[in-house]
């Protein structure tokens, strides 16, 4: 054995057993995320009201555009953290392929938005918010650093400070009378001063110990992007399954009525965050009992998610169907009562997102990525083949009843997934059936 060898082994140790359980760590996900898009929704009801349905827009678009894109860029690697019980690849590893490909996203965001936008200050916004992608890809490495090592406290803890700065800072500059674009500098600003002074060296000291700078060596980024590639590719696909709908809006309705959806698409995203909080624990968690072949119980915890999923889905669709458009009036603006309908949808789309959520959770935690990837390029054709049909006849609503038979056919593809017994492949595990 080589003296780089040793050195590299002697980095790579096993993650400690998580310090808390995972009731504990799906609080802690839940809140953090749920306190953190409440944040995003005061900006957004403050962009609705201080600059109109068309900067909303212009933001959507932005988004539209950004995230697939560094969802891509991230390539998996936080998954591909969680669920690294065995401590394949260390965090210097993971943090070198991270930092080159978001570099490159960065890029390809700003070439893809000069093509797209449709206007000088929605391009501002677009590249404003590619640099602020770029720094949350540091930010999103380390929380997979706290996701291995079972504390999503720190993630919660570090999502705090990001929401009330951003807000605080954005909601300020507005009110200043500064434009739409110099406003969100302040997310620029904070996210990256977040992710480099504060996320990263956290995720060191939890990961190695000691500070360590992201290793460029070619082999080893090679070796995590070849593991982690087919959910990278399945995390875009399902990114861009969010985004299509805003793409096709605006290309066929308009910056308003993409203002309109975007606006909708928001408590679709707000609640997706919560969702992903919960998944983000389950990965961890599901991971090692696999591990240790405790099918007892993930049975258990699978059953009690699958009902707290139903409570909070029927609590959801009541609340919306009889709260939803006095909300969105009185949040937005009266402009935005007419995407009722749409919410209702979305609200659905979303509760079948919820329970769908623990198939995929074990999904991730058995490493089968490219079954994943698979099952994620399937519901793109789907979203495409349905929004081109309701659409046109149906403007908005076609959009959101779109959106929601795509969340039930990927639902139902979940669970036969994770019911139909796999042969072990490569770093794939043979799925855990949760019958």
């Amino acid at each position: 054995m080589t003296s780089t060898d040793s050195g590299l082994k002697s980095m790579r140790r096993l993650p400690a057993r998580p310090e808390r359980g995972l009731a504990g760590n799906i609080a802690y996900s839940v809140l953090g995320q749920l306190f953190y898009v409440l944040t995003q929704m005061v900006i957004l009801a403050a962009l609705a009201r201080l600059r109109g349905a068309e900067a909303i827009g212009e933001f959507g678009l932005a988004l539209a555009v950004v995230t697939p894109i560094f969802m891509m860029a991230n390539m998996g690697v936080r998954t591909s953290q969680a669920s690294d019980v065995a401590a394949r690849f260390t965090f210097s590893e993971y943090g070198g392929l991270i930092v080159m490909l978001a570099t490159t996203a960065l890029v390809i965001s700003l070439a893809v938005g000069c093509v797209l936008a449709p206007t000088s200050s929605a391009f501002a916004i677009l590249a404003i918010m590619s640099g602020a992608k770029a720094f949350e890809a540091i930010s999103n490495l380390s929380y997979g650093a706290f996701q291995q090592a079972g504390r999503m406290d720190r993630v919660a803890g570090s999502l705090l400070l990001r929401g009330i700065l951003t807000a605080s800072v954005f909601v300020s500059l507005l009110l200043a009378g500064a434009d739409t674009g110099h406003a969100f500098l302040a997310q620029l600003f904070v996210w990256g001063g977040l992710a480099v002074c504060y996320d990263y060296p956290r995720a060191c000291l939890i990961s190695s110990g000691a500070w360590s700078w992201p290793s460029f060596q070619l082999r080893g980024m090679v070796r995590v992007l070849k593991e982690t590639a087919p959910i990278g590719a399945g995390h875009f696909m399902n990114s861009f399954l969010v985004s299509l709908p805003r793409l096709f809006v605006e290309r066929s309705l308009g910056l308003h009525a993409l203002g309109l959806f975007t606006v909708v698409g928001y408590f679709q995203q707000t609640a997706t965050l919560v969702v992903n909080g919960v998944s983000q624990a389950l990965v961890n968690s599901f991971a090692r009992f696999r591990r240790d072949q405790d099918g007892q119980n993930l049975r258990r915890a699978s059953a009690i998610l699958f009902s707290l999923a139903a409570g909070a889905s029927c609590a959801a669709v009541v609340f919306v169907h009889f709260l939803g458009e006095e909300i969105l009036g009185r949040a937005f603006g009266p402009d935005f009562r007419q995407a009722k309908d749409v919410l209702l949808l979305i609200t659905l789309a979303v509760c079948m997102k919820f329970f769908a959520t623990i198939p995929q959770s074990l999904m991730h935690a058995d490493r089968r990525f490219t079954a994943y990837f698979w099952y994620q390029a399937a519901s793109l054709l789907v979203c495409l083949v349905l929004l081109m049909l309701l659409v046109p006849p149906l403007g908005l609503v076609g959009a959101g009843y779109a959106v929601l038979a795509v969340a039930v056919f990927r639902l139902l593809v979940l669970l036969v997934a994770t019911f139909h017994p796999a042969r072990k492949s490569g770093t794939e595990a043979t799925p855990v059936s949760l019958s």
